[in-house]
């Protein structure tokens, strides 16, 4: 169903800027003039933090994405009680990565472009280029074209959909989506 008045995508993203700030949140904007090195579009969900104080320390590659509740940090106190110094170190994704919901990224880790780090996992030292990485501590598992080709092949034995919930469906269209879930146990939105 349509909002009743729907908002222009301007004020939307003002909005929501906004409402993150009441929140706590932080934002892409906000983290990129504390320092993080996040050239190009990147996709930054809900509830991800961030190590703020030394966001300078971190370098995101350009179309990334990081799913909710990911937690990035660059610096370990574990250590301050004993020499009386933080250790800090940097931490880098690669271009067009993926990082799941829950992850946690811990100082010096290194992820190369193109991979893939699943739900929950924690990183620590070097994630290969093009890999699918997941545990505690994150290990590759396989390689991203395997994955890539599992998904395409389980595609073609269900119905596709070009729109997503936020995307104001129909209630047709939602009924349908509901319907190839229920029989089929997955479904695919664009």
């Amino acid at each position: 169903m349509e909002p009743l008045y729907p908002v222009p995508p301007s004020r939307r993203s003002i909005r929501r800027e906004l409402l993150a700030r009441i929140r706590g949140e932080q934002t892409l904007s906000r983290m990129r003039r504390a320092g993080l090195r996040a050239p190009g579009p990147v996709s930054i969900a809900a509830r991800v933090y961030i190590d703020e104080m030394f966001a300078w320390a971190i370098t995101i590659g350009a179309h990334s994405r990081i799913a909710h509740d990911v937690r990035i940090i660059v610096h370990d106190a574990a250590v301050k009680h004993l020499t009386g110094y933080t250790e800090v170190r940097p931490v880098e994704i690669g271009e067009s990565c993926y990082i799941g919901a829950g992850a946690l990224i811990l100082p010096g880790a290194t992820i190369g472009a193109g991979s893939i780090i699943g739900a929950g996992a924690v990183v620590r030292g070097d994630i290969p280029r093009g890999v699918v990485a997941t545990g505690n501590p994150a290990k590759a598992v396989k390689h991203v074209t395997e994955l890539r080709e599992r998904h395409v092949t389980l595609q073609s034995a269900v119905t596709l959909f070009d729109k997503r919930p936020s995307d104001g469906l129909t209630e047709l269209e939602e009924r349908a989506m509901r319907a190839v879930l229920a029989r089929d146990g997955r479904l695919y939105v664009r």
